[in-house]
């Protein structure tokens, strides 16, 4: 079952926020320097894809 999670923003924002995102640039980066650091590839890009979610995104601009 999915859970809902609510951002405190409104749609526009939401997409504003994705709009914003270099997914190329930012999860690559993020996949290598997690197999630098002994990961499998495999769990580096799901790892990676954690980190540019989002959420993620939105949790870095509003308590970083």
């Amino acid at each position: 079952m999915s859970k809902i999670v609510n951002l405190n923003m409104s749609d526009e924002e939401y997409l504003s926020l994705l709009s914003q995102k270099s997914p190329s640039d930012e999860e690559q980066a993020y996949v290598k320097l997690l197999i630098c650091w002994g990961a499998s590839p495999m769990k580096a890009e799901r790892v990676a894809r954690i980190l540019t979610s989002p959420v993620a995104l939105w949790l870095r601009k509003n308590l970083g």
